[in-house]
């Protein structure tokens, strides 16, 4: 009974320590669901804390481009507003340059209102002088009418120009070719009258043709127009002139092409001395009465110092013109001098004689102060002296008067044919020319001067002293004593 009771007893603890079991390992399965949950937790709390501090760190960012945001919108708005003062600021100056504009398109009608009053004007008071003037200046060259910018006077003037300027540039042009320069000259002359010889056939022609067209007749070559009609006529010539004288140009220049002349082929070289003797010559052409060239001067003429001025070189004697005289109208008064090359008809010793074979005593018998020939050769009354073979001005009188041929000397001088030549054939001498003892007050020979000069001038002073060795000194002392240096 003890036993059964033991037994029970034991059974019940049995079943009591499998529910004990069972219920151990209940909650060792909840522990470690519980141990798993809380794992679970913490993972998810650091997820948590991790996504807190991530939303925070976006937070900062979000408030950042808020900022951004907010100062962008406020530029954008400060910049509408700068654009909105702009447009109303070039609204302002639209109005402003159409006002401007309109004041521009009123200053440009008044005074183009005062340019036709003072055109009206001008004609009023050019008719008024020509009406009084016509019955003076009716075919009397001597009276000039202020009013035309092409008077005799102008036209002088103008002519002289041409001299300066373009004769020159057209001299050194085609003394490149010859090396002659009375040839080049001559050549240049040529031209001119070339140019004069068409213009005044083309004003007789136009005149001819106008008086036919006013007539109506073309059969009767004998009837004319009235006087006082031919000197309107004129007038109105000399008025269209220049307009005229541009088309007869491009005439002209088609018959230099067409012709087969050497004066037509060397005028092409010389395109700027062309027009503007065309131009001189036609305005001379359609004066009334004609203004002409001087007639031609041969060589050995007298220098008529009231019709020329000298080139390069003085004399009593014309060796050939460079530049023709302007009359006033045919055997009338000079209107502008022209320029002639001269020299001088007198005894010279002979230059074919070896120097060492003239006496001593016969170069340099004559003292500076004695020797007039010299003289008259270095210093002459024109105040001149004599440079690789020309005459140049030295007083200041000359040189005031005469600038323009001083100038055209110095620019062609090294280009001259003697310079030229000096530089081929000279042979500078040493003292065994005086056997090494020269004189002691010495004279030298035309031509030692004329070399002197020469090479002083293409040198200089002390390249043309080595050069000439003893020579030199001698040019220089006895220059010194006529006071020429």
């Amino acid at each position: 009974m003890n036993f059964q009771k033991e037994t029970d007893e034991v059974e019940r603890l049995r079943k009591k320590l499998e529910e004990i079991q069972k219920q151990n390992e209940e909650l060792e399965k909840k522990l470690v669901q519980k141990e798993k949950h809380q794992n679970d937790i913490g993972s998810r709390y650091l997820q948590a804390k991790k996504l807190k501090t991530d939303l925070h760190d976006s937070q900062k960012t979000i408030d950042s481009l808020k900022q951004k945001v907010q100062m962008a919108e406020n530029e954008t708005r400060s910049i509408k507003a700068e654009l909105t003062k702009r447009d109303r600021h070039d609204a302002s100056l639209k109005n402003e340059l159409e006002s401007y504009g309109n004041l521009e398109r009123q200053f440009d009608k008044i005074k183009e209102e005062l340019k036709n009053t003072k055109a009206e004007l001008e004609e009023t008071k050019s008719r008024l002088s020509k009406s009084m003037g016509d019955k003076l200046t009716d075919n009397n060259p001597n009276i000039a009418d202020l009013s035309d910018k092409n008077r005799p006077t102008k036209l002088a003037e103008r002519y002289q120009e041409i001299y300066d300027n373009e004769w020159t540039d057209a001299f050194e042009t085609l003394d490149e070719i010859y090396q002659n320069e009375e040839k080049t000259t001559s050549i240049l002359i040529h031209i001119l009258m070339g140019t004069r010889d068409f213009c005044e056939r083309e004003a007789e022609y136009q005149m001819d043709q106008i008086q036919k067209a006013i007539i109506q007749n073309t059969s009767s070559p004998g009837r004319r127009v009235p006087t006082n009609v031919q000197k309107q006529l004129k007038e109105c010539r000399k008025i269209t002139a220049e307009t005229s004288g541009k088309y007869l140009y491009q005439k002209y220049n088609k018959e230099l092409l067409n012709s087969k002349s050497s004066t037509a082929r060397r005028a092409g070289r010389v395109p700027d001395f062309v027009a503007a003797c065309f131009n001189m010559c036609w305005l001379m052409a359609v004066q009334d009465p004609p203004i002409v060239f001087s007639q031609n001067v041969d060589h050995g003429d007298t220098f008529n110092t009231d019709m020329y001025k000298a080139y390069t070189r003085t004399g009593n004697k014309v060796d050939f013109v460079v530049w023709p005289a302007l009359n006033l109208h045919t055997n009338g008064p000079v209107l502008c001098k022209g320029v002639a090359q001269g020299y001088t008809e007198v005894t010279r010793r002979s230059r074919s004689v070896p120097a060492k074979s003239r006496k001593k005593n016969e170069s340099y018998e004559t003292t500076p102060e004695n020797d007039t020939d010299t003289k008259r050769d270095m210093k002459l009354k024109t105040n001149t002296v004599v440079i690789g073979g020309r005459s140049i001005r030295t007083s200041d009188e000359g040189l005031e008067n005469d600038k323009s041929t001083t100038r055209r000397a110095d620019k062609i001088h090294r280009n001259t044919p003697v310079a030229r030549q000096s530089r081929a054939t000279f042979k500078p001498k040493n003292l065994s020319y005086y056997d090494n003892n020269p004189p002691s007050n010495p004279k030298p020979s035309e031509n030692d001067v004329d070399t002197f000069w020469r090479w002083r001038e293409m040198f200089g002073p002390e390249e043309a002293r080595r050069l000439l060795g003893q020579d030199y000194d001698i040019c220089l002392k006895y220059l010194k004593g006529l006071g020429v240096i």
